[in-house]
């Protein structure tokens, strides 16, 4: 399964909540209701049910209806195919900082290592996040 740029975006947003990243871990050890996870947190059930909602809405959990209640369990497929599009556009990020020089450097050159500064610290933010998403997705293989 590969990623469209919107779907990616859509998953990277989503994952930037470190609540909605709480409840993907616990929602990966098995398939839980808003009750179930609202148990779990103190937070209000409406908080937990919005962070569900955001989860679905990104294609990260699936949601089934069973009467009055939603079940939501994680879409493996999905996050397997994100840590891959993630490494892919790390590496890519990575190969570009090792372009840079640190000699004297023009205004231009200057902006870049700017550029490229940051680049490190998104490529950091993005390891973490990687590292995490792969812990959750080890549960299925």
């Amino acid at each position: 399964m590969k990623l469209a740029t919107e779907e990616f975006d859509r998953i990277s947003k989503a994952l930037a909540d470190p609540q909605r990243r709480e409840i993907l871990q616990k929602l990966v050890a098995r398939r839980m209701n808003c009750s179930d996870v609202h148990a779990m947190f103190n937070v209000s059930q409406p908080t937990v049910s919005h962070h569900l909602k955001e989860l679905a809405i990104a294609g990260i959990l699936d949601k089934e209806k069973q009467g009055q209640f939603c079940f939501y369990q994680v879409k493996a497929e999905v996050l397997s195919a994100y840590v891959t599009e993630l490494q892919r556009r790390l590496g890519r990020a990575a190969a570009t900082l090792r372009l840079g020089s640190h000699s004297r450097c023009s205004k231009n050159e200057v902006a870049v290592h700017r550029r490229s500064s940051i680049r490190l610290y998104v490529h950091d933010t993005y390891s973490r996040i990687c590292r995490n998403i792969q812990s959750l997705t080890s549960h299925y293989t």
